[in-house]
């Protein structure tokens, strides 16, 4: 009998598919019966504490968003008492941000009796939490996110996408997938909130002719977004761009646009993080699966730009290893396996 398992997210326009829809649809796949608890969707079924008790887990992501009551809200359906008394199911968090924010920072202590265990992006703030003085050491985890390779990928050789990349064939090489046409030079495509838009004011005057195309990606109808076609979408338009821009994140981790835009073969231009937060760039090495840059250094982001933009086989060959290491070691399929395993339901 195949164990059912609830996942409560934020489902709104803002919500990368990795930390939002991905999870129940890779979990579904993998086999498993799930409650899909959508929250902030026109339409989005009810949070019911006996429903809830039929699961062998609650997935809860982005719970310092779900869980706080002045964000999406989640006591309007299940009351703080009854989720600490009623609901007896075992409860996970995947964390979104980093505890500490340029803008804001999390508290954990208030999240804490809300949850059996947590799972953290930020390989600092695992490091923290995980101390024996915050009580929950064997139940706090590092865990950065993975991309949904069903979603996020390349362009698939035509002669071996049925199987394993021969390695004698004259389409591919061998790799197993070929370039996309790329259009764009150098594009971002996200949230231009405050900080990034100062930033890129900053940046534009040292990019002296460069064109860098910002926007967003969206598929809407009448009910809201889509977000499956979204997601598609937004994957063709990252196997678009020939150098991927990640501007500066508030949280001090890799946001899940590095492993998407990874996992479509487009060569990724990442911020270097600095202090503890260091650690997290640990996951790729840099100009063997993607570059990072000093963010403060403007004239210097400049020329590597340029430089990327021009020299197609280095930009590549970085591509695909990138891409070919996302597909085989940051999947979200893997992530939740390794989340699985953690608090006793995987294999």
């Amino acid at each position: 009998m195949s164990k059912r398992i609830a996942v409560v997210y934020p489902a709104g326009i803002m919500s990368a598919w990795d930390v939002a829809d991905g999870i129940p649809r890779t979990l579904k796949r993998m086999g498993y019966e799930v409650l899909d608890l959508p929250r902030g969707r026109w339409g989005q079924p009810a949070a019911r504490v006996a429903d809830l008790n039929e699961c062998d887990l609650i997935i809860v992501s982005g719970a310092e968003h779900v869980l706080a009551k002045d964000r999406f809200g989640f006591w309007d359906e299940v009351s703080r008492e009854d989720w600490l008394t009623k609901v007896k199911a075992p409860k996970a968090a995947w964390y979104h941000e980093s505890f500490t924010r340029e803008d804001e920072n999390t508290d954990f202590a208030a999240l804490r009796p809300l949850l059996d265990f947590h799972f953290f992006p930020a390989v600092q703030d695992a490091e923290t939490y995980c101390q024996p003085h915050f009580g929950v050491p064997d139940r706090c985890h590092y865990l950065p996110f993975g991309a949904d390779t069903e979603i996020f990928k390349p362009n698939l050789c035509p002669q071996c996408r049925n199987g394993p990349p021969a390695s004698d064939c004259i389409t591919c090489l061998g790799v197993g997938t070929l370039p996309s046409g790329k259009d764009i030079d150098i594009g971002f495509i996200g949230s231009l909130y405050g900080p990034r838009l100062t930033y890129l004011d900053r940046l534009r005057p040292h990019l002296k002719g460069v064109s860098l195309l910002c926007g967003n990606v969206a598929v809407q109808d009448i009910e809201g977004p889509s977000p499956e076609e979204t997601a598609l979408r937004l994957a063709a338009n990252y196997r678009r761009i020939k150098v991927f821009l990640n501007l500066p994140s508030l949280s001090q981790l890799l946001v899940t646009k590095a492993v998407e835009v990874m996992a479509c073969g487009t060569f990724l231009l990442q911020p270097a993080l600095g202090a503890a937060a260091g650690k997290n760039m640990e996951l790729f090495a840099h100009t063997r699966h993607l570059v990072y840059y000093r963010h403060t250094n403007l004239g210097f982001l400049a020329q590597i730009l340029r430089e990327f933009m021009e020299r197609d086989l280095d930009r590549e060959v970085i591509a695909a290893a990138g891409c070919k290491e996302v597909r085989e070691k940051h999947s979200l399929r893997l992530r939740l396996e390794e989340l699985l395993r953690k608090v006793g339901i995987g294999q």
